[in-house]
C-alpha cells in the first residue's frame, strides 16, 4: 500500500499558511515490485472491463511501487497506463506515458508505435513517422 502522508504545520501569521501548504512534507513510498505486478494484472482486468478510471489507478499505483532499477516492468506498466489513456482520447498524456516507457526501456516497441499513433491522431505526423 501507498502511504503517503501530508502535514500541516500550524502558524499564526495567514501568509505563512498559504507557504505551509506549498511545504507539505511527503513520506517516502516503499517500493515493492510484488505490489507492483498484482496492480498491474487489476489494472489489467479492470481495462478488459472498460472500466477506464479504475484501470488508470491500478496502473498508477504499479508505477508508484515499482522499484527504481526495474525499468522492462516499470516501461510496461507506463504503457498500459497509456493504452487506457488512449481509449479516453487523452492523447498529450499518451505520449508523456509513452516517453516515459521508452526512457526506461528504448527498445520497447509497444511504447514506440502507441506513442506514434497518438501523434498521428494529434496530426503531428512528422513525430509520429520518427517512432516507426
Amino acid at each position: 500500500m501507498l502511504f503517503v502522508f501530508r502535514t500541516r504545520q500550524g502558524q499564526d501569521d495567514a501568509d505563512e499558511e498559504e507557504a505551509d501548504l506549498e511545504q507539505q512534507e511527503t513520506a517516502a513510498v516503499e517500493y515493492d515490485a510484488d505490489f507492483a505486478a498484482e496492480c498491474k494484472q487489476e489494472g489489467n482486468q479492470h481495462y478488459l472491463n472498460g472500466s477506464l478510471n479504475l484501470a488508470l489507478k491500478c496502473y498508477s499505483d504499479a508505477i508508484e511501487f515499482c522499484p527504481p532499477g526495474n525499468t522492462e516492468q516499470l516501461a510496461v506498466y507506463y504503457a498500459n497506463r497509456a493504452a487506457a489513456r488512449m481509449q479516453q482520447k487523452q492523447f498529450d498524456k499518451v505520449v508523456e506515458d509513452c516517453t516515459h516507457a521508452i526512457d526506461a526501456n528504448p527498445n520497447y516497441t509497444k511504447a514506440l508505435t502507441r506513442r506514434s499513433n497518438a501523434y498521428e491522431k494529434q496530426e503531428k505526423w512528422h513525430d509520429a513517422l520518427e517512432d516507426l
